[in-house]
């Protein structure tokens, strides 16, 4: 955080990943957590930043995507430009921002609850954008 923020007060940070030990970071802080900051935090700068509907919950990262999970939505952006590509709305709901995204380089498939009652999960395809 230190390298990101150089000096000045770091956020209260909620959410903090980090692509494999690349340098790109995505951060999102409690006093705006429906934002989230993607730094290169090497050389010190914000790659860009997304605000969204509702608080995020969860970000997951792999070398083809990023994804921002909210209670009730999910967002898939392309990696190299960070692009939104889709977003899945009205996910059975999950407060708790529970999900999962293979760091398979061939295939990159997310997981997510499927119902809020019945122990389901939903498998998607993050590279062809369609439900599995």
């Amino acid at each position: 955080m230190d390298c990101i923020h150089q000096g000045e007060e770091s956020p209260d940070v909620c959410v903090a990943e980090r692509l494999f030990s690349s340098s790109l970071m995505v951060i999102v802080s409690r006093s705006t957590p429906f934002r989230m900051n993607i730094y290169h935090f090497k050389k010190g700068t914000e790659i860009c930043n997304y605000s969204y509907s509702s608080n995020i919950l969860a970000v997951r990262l792999n070398r083809q995507r990023l994804v921002v999970c909210l209670e009730e939505a999910l967002y898939i952006h392309n990696i190299k430009d960070m692009k939104l590509l889709k977003s899945v709305l009205n996910t059975p709901p999950n407060p708790k921002g529970i999900c999962a995204l293979s760091v398979n380089h061939s295939n990159s498939y997310l997981a997510y609850p499927g119902s809020f009652t019945a122990g389901e999960i939903t498998l998607y395809d993050a590279v062809n954008l369609s439900e599995k």
